[in-house]
């Protein structure tokens, strides 16, 4: 199993057994967390995966969650329908706009976004009769999930968290499995080179415009889930303060990390809880955590998770290869002793020492033979054999006695 299923795994499973032993109050926060780490992760496909900017995504949150409150309470209220509409209409309000919208690159495209968003929000300030202008719409029901052989009651802040959780979980999956796709891979050679992309033949406008139309499909079921979660909703979620949201999540908990955002998510939901009960200056105090986080971790908090994992990995193997190393060493020691005895118990007898020495035929056995010898019992005799057959068998005749010439 790859590295990064475990951890998903290990990180769902925590997900599910963590609220069991909580008060209430924070599984409604842990439900937040996760409903905004889905509009952060959806956000990042289009800003860490393709390298587009956008201040305008929360006008897509809104729009999935004033369709999914319209449905709720319409005489049909059903949240899985509520949920896929508004997923469907925000998707399709993305792509109106993303036809404008990339167009233009870098802080242009940025701007056009803010604009267009900025528009929708006042279209939802104005069209009082449906969005309820300024008020918004209240009294957003939870209605029980028909599961065939039961119903569950999701009024009851568990059983909505566990809901979220399931459908925040498929939209992760299916939002990882785009990334991996070769869909995923031609938006980061867009983010990488956009010019060289079009030089490729490749329609690196139609792959920005279905980045930002996906991105505002997962940002709009972000949104439907957060409606019957608030129990209200009201036109601040599309403003563009609200834009920022996943903007500094996802900067805080690293772009180049799929569950970076959901991290920074979490990071600041808990900082703007826990700091606000304490002091009424938590904007400052999570400003200033917010911009040292930023300085210190360019990567973010889970880019610095993942290189801490990866250091820790490589080390890992850099042990376990010297280990093998030094093994292989030792069993290369092992067998060259074993040869050195063979070869001087081979050398006790001066026959078997010739017997070593022709079946060698090198220059090398001869020198073992002569220097084992040495140590051997009846050493001169034995040497003298050596160095007998050691020249029979380089081919020379061996040096006559002094005193005595050859013929």
């Amino acid at each position: 199993m790859a590295p990064t299923s475990r951890v998903g795994i290990a990180l769902l499973g925590a997900a599910a057994i963590l609220p069991l032993g909580l008060r209430e109050f924070h599984v409604h926060l842990l439900t937040e967390i996760l409903i905004l780490g889905l509009f952060a992760v959806g956000f990042n496909l289009l800003f860490g995966y393709t390298g587009l900017l956008s201040f305008g995504q929360a006008a897509y949150f809104a729009a999935g969650a004033y369709v999914c409150a319209l449905w709720l309470k319409g005489p049909w209220p059903s949240l899985p329908i509520g949920l896929v509409l508004g997923a469907l209409l925000a998707g399709a309000a993305a792509l109106v706009v993303g036809w404008l919208c990339v167009r233009r690159d870098e802080i242009y495209f940025a701007m056009v976004t803010l604009a267009c968003a900025q528009l929708i929000y006042v279209a939802i300030w104005r069209w009082r009769t449906v969005t309820g202008g300024s008020d918004g719409i209240g009294g957003i029901p939870r209605p029980a999930l028909d599961l065939g052989v039961a119903a569950l009651d999701l009024s009851r802040t568990l059983h909505f968290y566990y809901f979220t959780l399931a459908v925040v979980t498929a939209a992760l999956y299916v939002l990882w499995r785009i990334t991996r796709s070769p869909f995923g891979l031609a938006l980061r050679a867009v983010r990488d080179n956009h010019r060289r992309v079009d030089y490729l033949g490749l329609p690196m406008r139609r792959y920005r415009l279905a980045a930002f139309a996906v991105s505002g499909v997962f940002c709009g079921l972000a949104g439907a889930l957060f409606a019957p979660y608030q129990g209200t909703i009201t036109p601040a979620v599309a403003d563009w303060l609200w834009s920022a949201e996943p903007v500094m999540m996802t900067l805080l908990g690293g772009p180049g990390v799929f569950l970076g955002p959901v991290l920074g998510a979490a990071v600041i939901t808990l900082l703007k809880d826990f700091v606000a009960s304490a002091t009424e200056y938590w904007p400052l105090i999570v400003g200033t955590v917010v911009v040292l986080l930023v300085l210190f971790l360019p990567g973010g908090a889970g880019g610095a998770v993942r290189d801490a994992v990866a250091r820790r990995l490589a080390a890992g193997r850099v042990e376990t290869g010297s280990a093998a190393s030094s093994r292989a060493a030792g069993l290369d020691a092992g067998r060259a002793v074993g040869t050195g005895a063979a070869v001087l118990d081979a050398s006790n007898g001066v026959g078997a020492g010739a017997a070593v020495l022709e079946g060698s035929g090198g220059v090398g056995a001869r020198a073992a033979l002569l220097e084992a010898g040495t140590g051997v019992g009846p050493g001169a005799p034995g040497l003298e054999a050596g160095s007998s057959v050691g020249a029979r068998v380089e081919g020379t005749a061996a040096p006559a006695p002094p005193g005595r010439r050859s013929r």
